[in-house]
């Protein structure tokens, strides 16, 4: 408190001095802040009190922050959906075109069994016709 005289009161300066109390002393002789003994236990009560119930509101908050964080985001809702809607839009050009594919070869298949059976039916007659000119 005396340094905090001396600096205010016998120095030329225009300052504010404040006490490790929290007493605030200015030129004008005003002192403001500052506790008394039998305030201090309750000061701190009070500050007790206002601590636990931040503490409360901060878990309270937390909690409701992680069940947020959680839940998808309808942003992130849409993202997803439009990602699986170009996922599945791929699947289908890729499917049309091994479709195409498939049909093209089917085709080509036929045509060989085609092709086979007549080469079947023409080694028929040629042998039927062998046969007969070996029993003749």
């Amino acid at each position: 408190m005396a340094c905090a005289r001396e600096l205010c009161y016998n120095r030329n300066s225009k300052i504010k001095a404040v006490t490790m109390q929290g007493a605030v002393i200015s030129k004008v002789g005003a002192m403001t802040g500052g506790t008394t003994r039998g305030d201090s236990g309750k000061s701190n009560r009070w500050k007790n009190q206002e601590v636990e119930k931040l503490q409360a509101k901060f878990e309270e908050l937390s909690t409701e922050r992680a069940e947020l964080d959680e839940e998808e985001s309808p942003q992130q809702e849409l993202e997803n959906m439009q990602n699986n809607l170009g996922n599945l839009d791929n699947k289908a050009k890729y499917i049309e075109a091994d479709v195409g594919y498939s049909t093209q070869q089917h085709k080509e298949k036929l045509t060989q069994i085609s092709s086979l059976e007549r080469q079947i039916e023409k080694m028929q007659a040629d042998l039927t016709a062998a046969e007969k000119a070996v029993e003749t």
